[in-house]
């Protein structure tokens, strides 16, 4: 079941996050090109905001503060080139493609008491 979905235009293709995996499709006639296992639970509700595509990467936001970046390799295979630790709630983003920077919004409370706390930006830059 899709939650979130973003597109490398140049290439013309989609990348649909799903509950564990991420399918990339081509966006000219809908094959499947590849299914990725993200190895995070996408949630349901997430959106189009909860993924993102940017400097060549696919970016998924999960749940539990988790959040994986996929790539292609020079043999043309898809797969997480990384998983990170970010904010409680950051499962919504935005992405810069001038600067490759990737803004996720989330607290470092958890729980009840995340919904009182402060809200804080993280950036995760591109190296």
């Amino acid at each position: 079941r899709p939650n979130g979905i973003c597109m490398d235009r140049v290439h013309s293709r989609l990348f649909v996050a799903c509950r564990f995996q991420l399918v990339v499709l081509s966006a000219t006639d809908g094959h499947v090109i590849a299914e990725v296992p993200v190895g995070i639970g996408v949630r349901p509700g997430v959106g189009a905001d909860g993924t993102a595509f940017c400097g060549g990467k696919a970016f998924v936001a999960g749940g539990g503060g988790q959040f994986a970046v996929v790539g292609q390799s020079a043999n043309g295979t898809f797969s997480v080139q990384q998983t990170l630790h970010v904010l409680n709630g950051g499962r919504a983003m935005a992405a810069d493609t001038r600067s490759g920077a990737i803004y996720l919004p989330g607290t470092d409370a958890e729980g009840k008491r995340a919904a009182l706390a402060p809200l804080k930006i993280q950036v995760i830059e591109k190296k």
